[in-house]
């Protein structure tokens, strides 16, 4: 079904912004089965949906609403959307994605954000297209990680973002998403090409024993071995994912952060990221408190929560020893 769909945004040479959809594979009905959680309603509207008995479809959706369940919503918006058993009415789709995704239904939220992002059934908006996208890809929601990243990384809402891009799109990757790949293997080469500090003439260096960046020890910013120091079952939050090593040292340093924060280098996609992480907090909760809290300067990048155990296995190996404690 069309009503799921990545919306691609990509500039042309007048700067214009220019949103092209296309099919992501399946149906918005079938896509939603992984999410139906087995409900006999859901199960019974399906089944009537895919046979052709739009009329006994149309009637399980209306159920579930009088039951107060945002996916008799969707499903039924999903269904004005196509024109299937209704006559097509994007505005009327449109109303009641709304109201699923006002009731933090996923899928409704991303289908919300696609007709915001293409116009259809209301005034193209991409601000609050990228605000729903938001919603869902925090969710876990593939599709809104790949048109956020997208989004980011053209600049499509406002000025270009690219920590933002690398963020939403290597999750994306993660998750097996060859667009995402491909664009973030466009941002690494920019990067390389963009954050290459200036070539200034120096002594000759001691040969090296590996190829680990040199860092200046009198900085005393925490590394690998103060990350792989904490416990596996705490939390930190991701604030930045940078380019060079360069790049995540300065942001600590300006900010204020050495004595809250560490920076690792990790792979991904091929390429090198330095990612920056703050505090270590003992449960979920705390950190998503601290996440809440923290200054604008800092949550402007959209940072996030992760756990120790996911961030140790970031870590180069190469690495353990090294960094201040």
């Amino acid at each position: 079904m069309r009503a799921i769909l990545t919306a691609l945004i990509a500039p042309t040479s007048a700067m214009v912004l220019h949103l092209a959809a296309r099919l992501i594979g399946g149906t918005g009905l079938l896509l939603m089965a992984a999410v139906a959680m087995g409900a006999s309603a859901i199960d019974e509207g399906r089944l009537a949906y895919t046979v052709g008995d739009y009329k006994a479809a149309i009637g399980h959706w209306h159920k579930l609403i009088e039951e107060g369940r945002p996916e008799g919503q969707f499903f039924l918006g999903v269904m004005y959307a196509e024109g299937k058993g209704v006559e097509q009415d994007h505005a009327k789709a449109f109303a009641l994605y709304t109201e699923a995704a006002e009731k933090d239904f996923v899928p409704a939220q991303y289908n919300l954000a696609n007709q915001y992002a293409t116009g259809e059934g209301v005034k193209q908006d991409l601000s609050k297209a990228e605000l729903w996208w938001t919603k869902a890809a925090e969710r876990g929601l593939l599709p809104a990680q790949v048109n956020l990243g997208n989004m980011y990384y053209h600049g499509a809402a406002g000025e270009k973002n690219a920590v933002l891009a690398r963020k939403w799109l290597t999750l994306a990757a993660e998750k097996g998403s060859a667009e995402a790949r491909e664009t973030l293997a466009r941002l690494d080469t920019e990067e390389g090409i963009t954050n290459q500090p200036p070539k200034l003439p120096t002594a000759p260096a001691a040969p090296a024993a590996d190829d680990t960046p040199v860092r200046n020890a009198a900085d005393g910013l925490r590394r690998e071995a103060w990350v792989l120091a904490q416990p596996a079952n705490h939390y930190t939050l991701q604030i930045l994912a940078a380019g060079t090593d360069a790049l995540a040292r300065d942001f600590i340093q300006q900010q204020g952060l050495a004595s809250r924060a560490a920076y690792v280098e990790s792979a991904a996609q091929g390429a090198t990221v330095f990612r920056v992480f703050y505090g270590s907090y003992a449960s979920r909760d705390l950190a998503d408190k601290a996440l809440s809290a923290l200054p604008r300067v800092l949550s402007a990048s959209s940072p996030w929560v992760r756990s120790f155990a996911e961030v140790h296995k970031l870590v180069d190996r190469r690495h353990e020893g090294r960094g201040a404690p």
